[in-house]
Order: C-alpha cells, then sequence, then structure tokens
C-alpha cells in the first residue's frame, strides 16, 4: 500500500489546491515519523511476542488511516494523517525484519532476499493497480479499496497468527521430527555462510561502520521520496494522464522487484554482499540514483522514456544499497540486537524521506521541476559525509586499485 499512498496522495493533495510546499509536506510527513520511530519500536521488537502485537497494531492504524484517506477535505488534514500512517509503518517493518532474521537455524541473508522478492513484487503491482483505480473511479474512492484490502490484510494476520499459536501447542509431539529438520537447516545455513569465513581467515574487514549504510540509504531515500512525490502533481501540470502517472512508479517498482529476484541466487548474494567490494557499490549506487532524476528535467518531447528510464535506474540503484545496508544493518547483527538493527535502518530511510520532499518544497517556490534538482543537491555533501567515515574507520585505503587487486585474486 505504500507505493499507492506515495504517488497518489500527492496528487490528490493537488486536486485539494495544495501548494508546493504541501505537496512536499504531504511527501514527507510521514517520514518524519519513520525518521525515529522504527529505531524505538525496533528496540521493542526483540521478542517474538511483541513482534506479533507490532504487525497487528500497525495494521489497525494503517487501515484507519486509509479510510481517513477518504474523508479527507483539505491538504493540512492528509499531512497530519500522514504522519500516523509514518507511524504504523514505522511499527511494521521492524518487526517483520527482525522476525524474518531471528531464526538461528535459517540464512538470514536468504531470508532478507527472498522477503524483499515477496513485498517488493506487490510494490510494484501497487501504483499500476491505484491507477486504473482513480482512472475507473476516482482518486479518493482509491483510499476506500486500500482500506478494503488493509483490513483484509488485519483479518489474515490475525488468522494466520491463531494458527501459528496452535502449532507451537502441538509442537511438543513432534519434537524429535524438528529437531532433524533444524538439523538440516542449520547445516545449509553453515554451508551459505562458508565463504564470508574464509574471507575473514584471508583478512577481508568484516565490518564497516553502520554510520556509512544509514547514511547512504537516507541519501536514497531522498532521491525515491523526491521521485515518487512530485512526479504526480508535475505530470498533472504538464497534462500527463493519471495512467501515465502510474504506469512509471510501478517501473520503479518491478526494477526493485527484478533486482530482488536476482538476490535469492546465491552467486548474486555473495557477489553483492562480499565484504570488499560493498563500499564501491554503494557509492557508485547513490551517485547514480542522485542524478538519475535530473533526466526529468529534459524536454518535454522526450518525457514518456525518459521518465520510465529514470524510474527503473532509481529503483535499481536503490535496490542495490537497500540490500547491502539490510544485510550489514539487520542480518549481521546478532540475534537479541536485530530489532534495533532494523530500527535503524527503517529510520535512515524515514530520515531521507522526510527531509527530500520538504527541502524540495522549500527550494521549489512555486515551480513543480525544481525538486528534481535537490538530490544532486545532496549528493556531493553526502559524498564528502561518507568518506569521512570511511577514512575515521581506515576502510577508505580499500578502494584502491591494489586492494582490487587482492580482492580479484581471492575469486
Amino acid at each position: 500500500m505504500i507505493l499507492v499512498f506515495t504517488p497518489f496522495l500527492p496528487y490528490f493533495a493537488s486536486q485539494l489546491g495544495a501548494s508546493v510546499l504541501e505537496i512536499g509536506l504531504v511527501g514527507g510527513a510521514g517520514n518524519i515519523v519513520y525518521s525515529f520511530m522504527p529505531f524505538v519500536m525496533g528496540r521493542l521488537a526483540n521478542t517474538a511476542k511483541a513482534r506479533r502485537l507490532l504487525v497487528v497494531s500497525s495494521l489497525v492504524l494503517l487501515t484507519i488511516v486509509s479510510f481517513l484517506y477518504f474523508t479527507a477535505n483539505s491538504p493540512i488534514v492528509l499531512i497530519l494523517l500522514k504522519l500516523f500512517e509514518g507511524l504504523g509503518w514505522s511499527t511494521f517493518w521492524p518487526a517483520i525484519e527482525a522476525t524474518l532474521t531471528h531464526d538461528p537455524t535459517r540464512d538470514s541473508k536468504r531470508s532478507l532476499a527472498t522477503f524483499n522478492f515477496s513485498w517488493s513484487g506487490a510494490a510494484a503491482v501497487g501504483p499500476l493497480f491505484g491507477a486504473l483505480l482513480a482512472f475507473v473511479l476516482t482518486i479518493r474512492e482509491l483510499f476506500l479499496v486500500t482500506t478494503i484490502l488493509l483490513f483484509a490484510t488485519l483479518i489474515l494476520n490475525l488468522t494466520w497468527i491463531e494458527a501459528s499459536r496452535r502449532n507451537s501447542a502441538s509442537g511438543a509431539e513432534n519434537h524429535n521430527g524438528q529437531d532433524t529438520i533444524g538439523e538440516a537447516e542449520a547445516e545449509v545455513v553453515k554451508t551459505e555462510s562458508k565463504v564470508p569465513e574464509e574471507e575473514d581467515r584471508l583478512g577481508v574487514p568484516r565490518k564497516i561502520s553502520p554510520s556509512f549504510y544509514l547514511v547512504a540509504m537516507a541519501l536514497c531515500a531522498v532521491s525515491s521520496s523526491i521521485l515518487l512525490t512530485f512526479i504526480s502533481p508535475f505530470g498533472k501540470s504538464i497534462g500527463m494522464s493519471i495512467l501515465m502517472i502510474g504506469i512509471a512508479s510501478s517501473v520503479f517498482g518491478f526494477a526493485r522487484f527484478g533486482f530482488y529476484f536476482l538476490t535469492t541466487k546465491r552467486g548474486i548474494r555473495y557477489f553483492l554482499f562480499n565484504h570488499e567490494r560493498r563500499v564501491t557499490l554503494v557509492l557508485f549506487a547513490i551517485s547514480v540514483i542522485s542524478l538519475s532524476s535530473l533526466l526529468i528535467m529534459l524536454p518535454n518531447q522526450l518525457s514518456t522514456g525518459i521518465y520510465l528510464i529514470s524510474f527503473a535506474v532509481v529503483g535499481i540503484g536503490y535496490s542495490v544499497v537497500y540490500s547491502i545496508a539490510q544485510v550489514a544493518l539487520v542480518a549481521e547483527t546478532s540475534p537479541e540486537k536485530m530489532g534495533t538493527g532494523a530500527g535503524l535502518f527503517e529510520s535512515s530511510i524515514g530520515v531521507g524521506g522526510a527531509s527530500g520532499p520538504v527541502i524540495a518544497g522549500v527550494i521549489s517556490g512555486k515551480s513543480l521541476i525544481i525538486p528534481f534538482i535537490t538530490p544532486t543537491l545532496c549528493l556531493l555533501p553526502a559524498l564528502v559525509i561518507l568518506y569521512f567515515i570511511l577514512g575515521r574507520d581506515g576502510k577508505a585505503r580499500k578502494l584502491l586499485p591494489t586492494q582490487s587487486g587482492r580482492d580479484s585474486s581471492m575469486n
């Protein structure tokens, strides 16, 4: 639902007469809450019982917010409701990520890759689904449909939780069988983890400062949130159909979906999560993402194809940084701190998602094209901060060609 709310709420706000700054606030208000609440909720998500409660609570809140979107009659109301939407997602994502990485019998990197592949498929279809509904119905009635879908998701989760409780109650009867399965799964995890362990013995650094990933993820969120927030009002101002706006946003989702599918393959995960390559991949990805929004500013006669290319590039680059940061901050954290790690990870997305649209709205005046310059303006200071972090931790030298050569010889 997040990729239904993100592009179409700004469109709805523009229909209600919102200024460019108000549109930016609609895009960023939810992430203001998301910039710190995932960390709080992540610390609460370190037990299974708490995680179940958090997931159910988030779905209840999101269902209510979606219905109130349907009844909203001013941009100010949408901005206030976005704060509560941010709280809902802040509760949901850390609990889910901590749940997936907590099982010691499963490879956490593989679990996260499969999870990302699953949710990104639905997220890819979301904008196109929303555009079709808005075309057939109205933009307001779209949020009534999302309310129904969120309520159905809530019921399904309650049913699943009840079923899991019953299975737990009868689990003692099959204890021996479960032990056998657990041993087999543990062996698979051991096999999947063999390569990183060999890298450690050869001296490849195991850790890069978490700050590096947090800053990089925040910059990615700046670019993606600006693109998804302002494309709908900008497209509306130049006569782009609601269907084309939905298609452009879906291209972003399908690009992520395709990349996350690749990460379900062990060879791709090894290449992507290799400690020696991580810094280079992240720096390259954030640079491409931040510059790609400038494509929106090219002449209108090129607009349709250029918009799709820009969204696809941002989607792929975002997925690269997202996957690497998620593994570093969640999967490679000790089990008792995985909830906290997930909270930090999600909070970094909130910081970028909040600051991007708000800054873009402030500097743009009345122009709907100026916001797309903002990611590029943020790139240089972000690179300076990242280089400082790497230098402080003694990791900057790992980018030198001699180190890359050593990596090649190991492979």
